[in-house]
């Protein structure tokens, strides 16, 4: 049995990629490209953490150094 390519497994091949290409046109389209270029000039704000004590006193380890 050869593993060869039928004539359908063409056709769904093709019409995959038409069916892909006609999204990606699509999606295209949809692109509101004023808002775009406004959020690409606007400067980037990243949150900073802020550090909070998670433990109790009593929960939190401490050294006796007394000898």
């Amino acid at each position: 049995m050869d593993n060869k390519i039928t004539p359908t497994g063409y056709l769904l091949i093709v019409t995959f990629f038409v069916l892909l290409g006609y999204a990606a046109w699509i999606s295209a389209k949809s692109i509101d490209w004023d808002v775009l270029k406004k959020m690409e000039n606007s400067p980037l704000s990243l949150p900073t953490p802020v550090v909070v004590q998670n433990s109790t006193p009593s929960a939190t380890p401490t050294v006796d150094l007394k000898k």
